[in-house]
C-alpha cells in the first residue's frame, strides 16, 4: 500500500517558524536594489515581502524606507557584495527569514533596546554593521541563529535561545537584560568587552584580543 503524500507536484516540504513540516509552492526568485540601474523587480525588500515574495535576491545596495513584515517563510540572499541598509526600520512578522550571502547588513536604531529583527531569523556568512547610538540588539526573537558573520561594531543580542557560532566581533559583545539562554559558541574572536546582563548565557571557545 502506497501513500501519495499531501503536497502537489509544484510543492516543496518546508519547516515553518513553529518548527512544523508544511508543504508550499517553490518560490520564484525576485531581485531587489534601490534605484533602477540594475532593473530590479523591487526597490526594497519591504516592497518585495509586501508583494508576497519568498525568494529574494539583493543584487545592489538597498535602503529600506519602512518597516518590513514577513508573513511567510522567506529566503533573502545578498549578492555581489551588496549593502542591505535597514536604517531605523524593524523586521517583524510571524514567520522565519533566512538571510545569507556575501554582502553587508547595516542597521542604526536610535532607541535603546529596540531590535532590528523581531522575527525569528537565521543569519549566515555576511558582515553586520551596527551603527546604533544605543545598545540595540540585532535580534530579539527566540531561537534565532547567527553564524560565521563579521560584526563591525557591537554584537548586541536579545531574546531567548539565540545561538551565535563562529563570528568575529570587532566591537563589544552585549547580551541584553531581557535575554535568556543565549549561546555564544565555536571559535569566536572578540576585540572589545563582553557585557552579559542576561540569564543562563553560555560563552565558549572565545578568544579575546
Amino acid at each position: 500500500m502506497s501513500y501519495s503524500g499531501r503536497g502537489s507536484s509544484g510543492d516543496v516540504l518546508k519547516v515553518n517558524a513553529q518548527e512544523q513540516s508544511v508543504f508550499g509552492p517553490i518560490a520564484t526568485p525576485v531581485t531587489v536594489a534601490s534605484g533602477t540601474v540594475l532593473s530590479p523587480d523591487y526597490n526594497t525588500v519591504a516592497a518585495a515581502l509586501a508583494a508576497g515574495a519568498k525568494d529574494i535576491r539583493i543584487i545592489g545596495d538597498t535602503f529600506e524606507t519602512t518597516d518590513l513584515n514577513v508573513t511567510d517563510a522567506a529566503s533573502i540572499v545578498l549578492e555581489s557584495n551588496s549593502l542591505w541598509d535597514l536604517q531605523d526600520n524593524t523586521f517583524y512578522g510571524a514567520e522565519q527569514a533566512d538571510i545569507a550571502g556575501n554582502g553587508t547588513l547595516r542597521y542604526r536604531k536610535g532607541v535603546f533596546e529596540q531590535p532590528a529583527f523581531i522575527s525569528r531569523v537565521s543569519i549566515l556568512d555576511i558582515d553586520v554593521i551596527n551603527d546604533s547610538v544605543n545598545f540595540s540588539p540585532l535580534v530579539s526573537a527566540s531561537r534565532s541563529r547567527v553564524t560565521n558573520c563579521i560584526f563591525r561594531g557591537d554584537c548586541v543580542l536579545g531574546g531567548s535561545g539565540v545561538l551565535v557560532n563562529g563570528c568575529e566581533i570587532q566591537g563589544n559583545l552585549v547580551v541584553m537584560p531581557d535575554s535568556s539562554g543565549v549561546n555564544v559558541q565555536q571559535s569566536h574572536v572578540i576585540n572589545g568587552l563582553t557585557i552579559d546582563s542576561g540569564t543562563n548565557t553560555v560563552l565558549a571557545n572565545i578568544k579575546f584580543n
